[in-house]
């Protein structure tokens, strides 16, 4: 999501948080696949089965101090639109998200055997973290980097939340 700059003032949140804990009750209905979120409003929300894939690169935080911004940049431009390929190399795949050095997907795995999909993406990310390392060796970086990968399967309730919107 974009920011949309507007001032926080917490007598409007509590206003807001009030609100949406007096709503109604809404429906959530028990669905097979993730909907398109067109599907949703701001009263409704489904549950479905998912799974989430996680890459995250361990010991990050002492990246800046070994590599100097370009270098650093270059690595991970490679580490994080390559992740990004992968995850999108699914057709299942409903969403791809990147916070700081971890790259995360949502998977619309409806039933056990969608799940081995997941399972490729983590030993695809694993496998091009072994390549990306190779050609950091060969460009000169003096070591590669290590990476943590996570999955989790399960029930997600998946709603719209809004946004303060400014006026």
């Amino acid at each position: 999501m974009d920011s949309n700059y507007k001032a926080y003032d917490y007598v409007a949140s509590a206003r807001r948080i009030d609100d949406y804990l007096k709503e109604s009750q809404g429906e959530y209905i028990e669905v097979d696949d993730l909907p398109d979120r067109g599907k949703l409003t701001f009263s409704n929300g489904f549950y479905a089965y998912c799974s989430a894939i996680f890459v995250d690169i361990r010991g990050s935080s002492k990246l800046p101090a070994q590599y100097k911004r370009p270098r650093l940049a270059r690595l991970y431009r490679a580490y994080l639109s390559e992740l990004v390929a992968i995850f999108n190399g699914s057709p299942l795949t409903r969403e791809v998200n990147i916070a700081g050095d971890a790259v995360w997907a949502v998977v619309n795995t409806p039933k056990k055997v969608n799940i081995d999909e997941v399972f490729w993406m983590a030993y695809t990310a694993n496998s091009m973290i072994e390549m990306l390392n190779i050609k950091l060796l060969k460009s000169g970086y003096s070591q590669g980097i290590r990476v943590g990968v996570g999955a989790a399967y399960g029930r997600a309730l998946m709603i719209r939340a809004k946004g303060v919107l400014t006026s």
